[in-house]
């Protein structure tokens, strides 16, 4: 199922730098197959419900990324929420959270480098968007350790 996972992301996070939008096509394929390896997986559980509750407390982060899109109208993509929704399905809780603050990081980093390089060239980047599923993607690389 994490090949699966990895090889979506990678597909969208290419995406998502030459088009800025996350395609649905693909969240829904990972969407449905995270569904069909959840409810395999609590078929075969000892303890569905504390399986199911985890799955619904990993789902919970992709939620709220969605909620604060609408709240902010716009300024985290939609699209990052439904994905990190989607990867609700995949991981636990624990790893989606370390998988979202780690790109948040690789993202806030780089956001400030393309800042200060605007600042030096005299250009405004103030209102410069950046994709953020290849963030997601290099963490995913990083953490593949933690991440299986």
């Amino acid at each position: 199922m994490m090949v699966v996972w990895f090889g979506c992301l990678s597909l969208m996070a290419w995406i998502d730098i030459w088009k800025r939008k996350v395609p649905i096509v693909l969240l829904i394929f990972l969407g449905v197959t995270g569904v069909i390896g959840i409810v395999v997986n609590l078929i075969t559980a000892i303890q569905p419900v504390a399986a199911l509750k985890g799955v619904m407390i990993s789902l919970l982060i992709g939620v709220l990324l969605l909620l604060f899109s609408r709240l902010t109208k716009g300024a985290l993509g939609e699209g990052d929420g439904w994905f990190f929704l989607v990867t609700g399905l995949y991981l636990t809780w624990e790893q989606n959270l370390v998988l979202l603050c780690y790109s948040l990081l690789l993202s806030s980093m780089y956001g400030m480098g393309v800042f200060l390089w605007g600042i030096w060239k005299k250009r405004d980047v103030r209102r410069k968007r950046l994709p953020f599923l290849p963030f997601v993607w290099m963490t995913a690389l990083l953490l593949q350790g933690v991440i299986q």
